[in-house]
């Protein structure tokens, strides 16, 4: 519905419509692949703490702060 009330629009006021929503489609799309990314990596640093691995180890392969470890490791001790 909303591509035909663009359609409907002066042809030069439909094209800035939808530059804008692409672009905050783009905005979207990249934040929502940040997260994920984020999501992945403190995944990995969980899964290496649990197998006992040295926090340094984990903030070089993750690149995580060790801070940020720390609460991982914090937050797998509450729920055990």
């Amino acid at each position: 519905k909303f591509k035909e009330e663009v359609k409907a629009m002066e042809p030069k006021e439909g094209e800035k419509i939808m530059e804008v929503i692409t672009s905050y489609e783009r905005k979207g799309i990249e934040l929502g692949r940040k997260e994920g990314i984020e999501q992945g990596i403190a995944l990995v640093a969980q899964r290496m703490l649990e197998q006992g691995k040295d926090v340094e180890e984990i903030v070089t392969y993750t690149g995580l702060s060790t801070e940020k470890i720390e609460r991982l490791k914090e937050e797998i001790r509450n729920e055990n």
